[in-house]
């Protein structure tokens, strides 16, 4: 993705900035799968969580681009930038559907 910072804020999903925010600050845990389908979790922690409105330039996406014309697109932009962070292992287990077949 290119991206700048923006003064302005647009999305679909989310009334402000603070919202989408609030949205992924709370879910800011991903999962994927790994080559043998098993979903590995990721998680981002810090104590200064900020975020600032983006505007995208040009968003590519090898996983979205395999999906369907139509079944995804892009939103919004959030920039995270100088912020102390740490990646961290989800404690707890993976989502319901942990072993997924890998991609082809």
């Amino acid at each position: 993705m290119d991206v700048a910072i923006s003064t302005t804020w647009s999305s679909t999903l989310f009334p402000t900035v603070e919202d989408a925010s609030a949205f992924f600050r709370n879910g800011s845990v991903g999962w994927s799968p790994d080559r043998a389908g098993n979903l590995e979790g990721l998680g981002l922690e810090t104590d200064s969580w900020r975020v600032e409105a983006g505007s995208a330039f040009q968003v590519e996406s090898s996983f979205f681009d395999a999906l369907p014309a139509g079944a995804a697109e892009f939103d919004c932009a959030l920039v995270m930038r100088n912020v102390p962070i740490v990646w961290s292992l989800p404690s707890g287990a993976a989502p319901s559907s942990s072993k997924l077949e890998p991609a082809r």
